[in-house]
């Protein structure tokens, strides 16, 4: 899981994150740097908001072809 930390920042800067996990994950982007290894639990919900991030990127995408 703490393989997908390196989609945070770009999650960071998009539309998708809600407040909250915008905020988690700045935190774990802070906390990586300092060396620190997520928790089991950390890297389940950066999991998840890495796939919500992907299936919105893949919505999008998909609309572009379609308009097409």
């Amino acid at each position: 899981m703490s393989d997908l930390i390196h989609y945070a920042p770009i999650i960071v800067r998009s539309s998708v994150p809600t407040d909250w996990e915008r905020k988690f994950l700045a935190s774990i982007i802070a906390k990586t740097r300092k060396g620190k290894v997520l928790t089991e639990r950390q890297g389940e919900v950066l999991g998840k908001i890495v796939d919500k991030f992907k299936a919105a990127t893949m919505r999008q995408d998909d609309e572009v072809i379609d308009a097409q």
